[in-house]
C-alpha cells in the first residue's frame, strides 16, 4: 500500500473514531465504545468525582454520561436521593440501562435519550449537574450552559470537565469537528449565564495536555433578585 494510500486510510479510521467519541452507534458504538470512553476518562471522572459535594436528598444529573463509569461511580459513592443521565446515543442508554439493572440499581439511576442543548427537564429539577469531556460536541456553549442553569435549583453547582484546547487542535480534532473551548472562553460563558465561581482545578497529563475541571454555583434566588 503506497503512502498516500495509508494516509487515506488513517485519516478515515481517525475520523470514523471522532465520529464516534461524539455519538456511538452501530454495532462498535455497542460493543467497543463504551469501554473506550470509560477507559480513557477514567483519570478525569476520578477528579471530577472528588470535587464532588452531595447530600443524602440530593438529585444529580449527569449530561452525555457516554459509557457510565462517572454516573455508576456518583451511584455508588454517594447515598443521593437519585442519579439522572442523559445521553444521545442510543447504545449507551441501552448499554447502562442494562447495568443499571445488573447491579441493581434500577430505582435510583435513571436515564435518559436526550441533547444537551434542549435537556428533556423540568426547571429547577437537579442540585448538582457535571459533564465531563462533552463541550466538544456543543456548537453553542451559552446555549448549553443557559439549558444547565434552568435545571438546576437555586444553590445547585455545575461542574465541567474538559481537556487543553491547544494540544487538542494540535492533534487535529478541530479539523474533525470538535469545537475546542479555552478555560478562559468556558468560564466567561460561565459567567455570563449566571453562574459564580467555587473552584478550578487543573491536572496535568503528560500526553493528552491539562485537564480542567471547573466547579460553579447557580446564586441563591435572593442573591439573583438582588443584582437585577
Amino acid at each position: 500500500m503506497s503512502l498516500w494510500n495509508n494516509r487515506r486510510v488513517n485519516m478515515k479510521i481517525s475520523n470514523y473514531m471522532a465520529r464516534q467519541y461524539s455519538n456511538p452507534s452501530g454495532i462498535f458504538g455497542r460493543f467497543v465504545m463504551g469501554a473506550v470512553l470509560n477507559r480513557s476518562n477514567s483519570r478525569s471522572n476520578a477528579l471530577v468525582l472528588s470535587m464532588m459535594v452531595v447530600a443524602p436528598n440530593d438529585t444529580v444529573l449527569e449530561v452525555g454520561f457516554g459509557g457510565g463509569e462517572l454516573l455508576f461511580k456518583i451511584a455508588t459513592h454517594f447515598r443521593c436521593k437519585a442519579i439522572v443521565g442523559v445521553e444521545r446515543s442510543d447504545e449507551m442508554v441501552r448499554r447502562a440501562t442494562r447495568k443499571a439493572a445488573r447491579i441493581g440499581k434500577k430505582q435510583t439511576v435513571k436515564l435518559y435519550k436526550g441533547v444537551s442543548d434542549a435537556l428533556p427537564f423540568p426547571d429547577r429539577s437537579f442540585d448538582h449537574v457535571c459533564s465531563v469531556n462533552t463541550v466538544y460536541f456543543w456548537a453553542e456553549l451559552s446555549k448549553n450552559l443557559t439549558e444547565i442553569y434552568r435545571v438546576l435549583r437555586d444553590g445547585g453547582d455545575v461542574l465541567l470537565g474538559f481537556g487543553d484546547a491547544l494540544v487538542l487542535q494540535n492533534q487535529g480534532y478541530a479539523e474533525k469537528g470538535f469545537v475546542l473551548y479555552t478555560p478562559d472562553q468556558v468560564r466567561a460563558s460561565l459567567i455570563r449565564c449566571g453562574f459564580e465561581i467555587m473552584e478550578e482545578r487543573c491536572m496535568q497529563r503528560a500526553k493528552r495536555g491539562n485537564f480542567h475541571v471547573f466547579r460553579y454555583k447557580k446564586p441563591e434566588l435572593n442573591k439573583r433578585l438582588g443584582n437585577e
